[in-house]
C-alpha cells in the first residue's frame, strides 16, 4: 500500500537472466489509474526510480531493493473478473484451446498491453527529459522485451 504496488511482473528471458519486469498498481477506476499516472510522472520528474522491497523469482533467486519502472492499471470490475475466469480456465485445462484463444483476445489483455506501452514510453520520454538515466533505461529495457515477444510493434 505505501509503495502502490499490487502486483509484480516478470519477463524471463532464457537467454538473460537479469530481472526485467513491471511494478503495477491496479485499480478497477480508469479516472483513479489517470490519477496515479500523475503521481508516477511526478516521482519520475523528481528523479525517483521505484523499487521492490523483497522480490522472489525462481530464475533469479531473491532480491532485495530491485528497480523496476511502475505502472499503473484499471479496467472496471465485470471486465477484470470475466478475465480471471477465464484466466483460471484456461491454466486449469491445458489443452483447452478455446480458452487460451480467449485469454489472448481479451479486451482486458489489450487494454493491459496498450497502457502499459503508452506509460512506459511517457515515463521513458520523462524521465530522459529530466535526465533520469536508469529510469529511461528501464522503461526502454521492457520495452524491448515486450517487442521481442511479438506484443507489441
Amino acid at each position: 500500500i505505501k509503495n502502490h504496488v499490487d502486483s509484480v511482473a516478470q519477463m524471463v528471458d532464457p537467454d538473460n537472466t537479469s530481472n526485467l519486469g513491471l511494478e503495477i498498481d491496479f485499480t478497477i477506476s480508469e479516472r483513479e489509474m489517470t490519477d496515479k499516472i500523475r503521481l508516477m510522472c511526478g516521482e519520475i520528474e523528481k528523479g525517483n526510480v521505484s523499487k521492490v522491497k523483497y522480490f522472489d523469482s525462481p530464475t533469479t533467486g531473491k532480491v532485495k531493493d530491485l528497480k523496476m519502472p511502475r505502472v499503473a492499471f484499471g479496467a472496471p470490475m465485470k471486465e477484470m473478473m470475466d478475465f480471471c475466469d477465464i484466466l483460471v480456465e484456461a491454466r486449469l485445462n491445458l489443452q483447452n484451446e478455446s480458452a487460451k484463444k480467449a485469454v489472448n483476445n481479451h479486451t482486458v489483455k489489450k487494454k493491459f498491453i496498450l497502457y502499459v506501452t503508452n506509460q512506459l514510453r511517457e515515463f521513458g520520454r520523462i524521465a530522459a527529459s529530466t535526465k533520469n538515466t536508469e529510469y529511461a533505461t528501464l522503461c526502454q529495457n521492457v520495452l524491448d522485451a515486450m517487442k521481442k515477444r511479438g506484443l507489441i510493434k
